[in-house]
């Protein structure tokens, strides 16, 4: 008989839920501490970690004999509430589901094509927030600290199914303005503060640290796979930021001979 995804996010949020009390303190004391390592460099982070997240599944077309991937494009939304990411690459697949709910996503160790193989820098989107929403193809759940009252549950790696129904109506009419075959992979995170979604007052404003990420376009130099970026501010219809990745705009150029070893 076929495996649903309802089931698949039900297995795995059951046995995390079973895990003995000593193993579920020591995971959450875990990713309490890699949260803190992963953002020593700065808040911003999250934002390349969900960029490597498009750029590591892109879907790919074959050419001739060669299997080529089609660029990526992305869309961030801040909201009063929320701050959603969306991206055209590949829906995720059951093993990519399993890896979001694990601590190491040994998923992405083989895939040397992938930005992201060491796959722990997802969790790095919990720092601001309780509750992340992902919708991917059939799959639709979140991770969410209030859904449990169980001391100690590791809940950024338990996935609670839940209905696109029930996600709220923001989310549901941003994810909406487009045909579903469009974003493949949509995800909504809500900050604990909500303030510091768009509250230019506050030092570390999403809104500022969004517009001083996305200056240039060097960010998504580097991510190949992504060809657009846009990020809106509220209702906007246009776009308040938007990159894109065109490398005929850029060149390496050859190192001046000035004595650099060749060993470098």
């Amino acid at each position: 008989s076929p495996v649903w995804p309802k089931d698949i996010v039900r297995c795995l949020h059951d046995s995390i839920i079973h895990y003995p009390a000593s193993a579920a303190k020591k995971i959450t004391g875990t990713l309490d501490t890699l949260n803190k390592q992963l953002t020593q460099s700065g808040k911003e982070v999250f934002i390349y970690e969900l960029l490597q997240n498009a750029n590591d599944y892109p879907r790919k077309i074959k050419i001739g004999s060669e299997t080529k991937p089609i660029p990526v494009e992305v869309e961030f939304h801040l909201t009063d509430e929320f701050l959603t990411f969306q991206h055209t690459g590949d829906y995720f697949n059951p093993r990519n589901i399993a890896a979001i709910c694990d601590i190491n996503d040994g998923e992405k160790s083989d895939n040397v094509e992938a930005i992201g193989y060491k796959g722990i820098g997802f969790k790095t989107v919990f720092l601001d927030n309780d509750y992340v929403y992902l919708s991917t193809g059939r799959y639709s759940f979140r991770f969410d600290k209030s859904a449990t009252d169980v001391i100690n549950t590791p809940w950024q790696i338990l996935p609670v199914w839940t209905e696109p129904s029930h996600v709220p109506t923001t989310i549901q009419d941003i994810f909406n303005r487009h045909p579903n075959d469009l974003f493949r992979v949509k995800f909504a995170l809500k900050p604990r503060d909500s303030k510091i979604l768009t509250d230019r007052d506050r030092g570390d404003n999403y809104i500022d640290l969004f517009c001083s990420v996305f200056e240039t376009e060097r960010v998504i130099l580097f991510i190949p796979n992504i060809q657009k970026v846009s990020v809106f501010l509220g209702d906007m219809a246009i776009p308040a930021i938007v990159r894109e990745n065109n490398n005929s705009n850029w060149c390496v150029s050859k190192l001046a001979p000035v004595g650099v070893p060749e060993s470098i």
